[in-house]
């Protein structure tokens, strides 16, 4: 009896130490551990560890650290599982030499306390730089000559992606120009010739960073072509009338850019302003709808123009205007209002404010009206004007009134009135002498039997 309690009790106690063994948290690095492997920066490394003790919620951190950097270089991290593994590229600006890998567990990701538990590598691993890419091989150049600014595009083999390539263009005697150029691809480069390149001859090689191409290629740098801009159309003896919408066109070469200015010239060759033509750096397409303004040309008239196409590009400019002359004809005129159609005088009575007509004379008819007045006229028997009165016309052209002139002798005179170019009849009248004056005694009356003047009474 007491020997079954003997076993009972020893085999609680084994249960209890294994127990508490195991509670304790613990880690081991399984590789890279034996010192015998290497790897290159840039390339994969596979860490695995098993793991003891541990909960889900923990962090697993990987580090990568040697003898002169304990800290190191964090390569990842993970939440813990059992027979725990980890693959990651080592970055490229590790210096190459010994390390190890260190398997550190923290509370949780964002723990920044010490670790719970870790463990390294037992022996110190090699980490070495990846080797050089061979030297780049080329195989053509797009195209073989072209101007400063032109594209060119290279193709071959080994062109380093992501980071610059030097080209050289070399010229015996004249040393080389280089430029960098990021490769999209192994196998092209494309890019724009310098401004530091002159005309003539090179040969072109690459360096990838391995040393200088495989090869070389022949190329030449010539002179830009001129641009040039052709009018076609409207090019001369067309007729337009305002209001017309005219479809101006024309072709051109060379620019360096993709617009035109479109201006517009008269006959004496002078720019037309005003905004007559609003077509100032346009997109080079080779038309444009123009409608013609309405105050081009005065109403009743018309003019001579050209088109001028130009471009005004950092190169030399292109110029060109219509071969001749097109005209563009204005609106029809206003009518001109009809002339207001007055009737010829007619004097039919004549009125004196005394008997011998050197006083107020009323002339009375129709058609007694002109804008700019009337002219009265008096003439003798003997049809010889002797006055000529210009007078205001009256506003409803029945009546004028004049003086005669006190100077006029006596005899027989006629009077007439001129009207818009047209003549009344004449009517008579006679000046004669003026009667002498008569005295007239003061009056008397007898007082007393003796005359005596009357006074008036005042």
């Amino acid at each position: 009896m007491n020997t079954k309690i003997g076993g009972l009790i020893s085999a609680l106690f084994l249960f209890l130490i294994t127990t508490l063994a195991t509670a304790q948290p613990a880690i081991q690095v399984l590789s890279p551990n034996t010192g015998l492997e290497s790897y290159e920066t840039e390339a994969s490394i596979g860490v695995r560890w098993k793991e003891s003790g541990l909960t889900t919620g923990q962090w697993v951190k990987i580090r990568l650290k040697s003898s002169t950097d304990p800290v190191g270089v964090v390569l990842g991290g993970s939440r813990v599982t059992k027979g725990g593994s980890f693959n990651r590229s080592i970055p490229a600006n590790v210096v190459p030499g010994k390390y190890r890998v260190a398997v550190e567990v923290y509370r949780s990701h964002d723990d920044t306390g010490s670790p719970i538990v870790s463990d390294e590598s037992d022996a110190d691993f090699s980490v070495t730089a990846p080797p050089p890419p061979p030297p780049a091989s080329l195989t053509s150049i797009t195209p073989t000559s072209a101007s400063v600014g032109a594209t060119v595009e290279i193709t071959g083999e080994g062109f380093k992606v992501g980071v610059k390539n030097q080209i050289h263009f070399d010229q015996p005697g004249d040393g080389d120009v280089f430029l960098h150029v990021k490769a999209l691809d192994s196998k092209k480069l494309s890019f724009k010739l310098p401004s530091e390149l002159g005309t003539g001859s090179y040969v072109v090689r690459v360096n990838n960073g391995s040393g200088d191409s495989t090869g070389r290629i022949s190329f030449s740098v010539i002179l830009a072509p001129k641009p040039s801009v052709t009018v076609l159309s409207p090019n001369g003896g067309e007729i337009y009338t305002v209001g017309d919408s005219v479809n101006i066109t024309w072709k051109s070469s060379n620019f360096d850019s993709l617009t035109v200015w479109l201006t517009l010239a008269d006959k004496y060759g002078t720019s037309v302003p005003g905004g007559k033509l609003n077509a100032a750096n346009i997109p080079n397409t080779g038309s444009y709808s123009w409608a013609i303004p309405s105050d081009i040309v005065p109403a009743g008239t018309s003019g001579a123009f050209r088109i001028v196409a130009s471009s005004f590009d950092d190169g030399p400019s292109a110029y060109d205007l219509s071969d001749s002359y097109f005209t563009i004809t204005g609106p029809a005129p206003a009518p001109e209002p009809e002339p207001e159609v007055l009737p010829a005088p007619r004097i039919d009575t004549m009125s004196v404010s005394n008997d011998n007509c050197r006083k107020e004379i009323t002339l009375a008819g129709e058609g007694l009206y002109a804008p700019e007045g009337i002219t009265v006229f008096i003439g003798d028997v003997r049809g010889l004007w002797v006055r000529t009165l210009l007078l205001d016309s009256p506003a409803d052209g029945k009546s004028v009134e004049f003086t005669a002139d006190p100077s006029l002798k006596v005899g027989n005179y006629v009077v007439g009135v001129i009207n818009n170019g047209k003549i009344s009849q004449v009517v008579s009248f006679i000046v004669e002498e003026e009667a002498p004056a008569v005295s007239v005694p003061p009056a008397v009356e007898v007082v007393g039997g003796v005359p005596q003047p009357v006074v008036p009474l005042e």
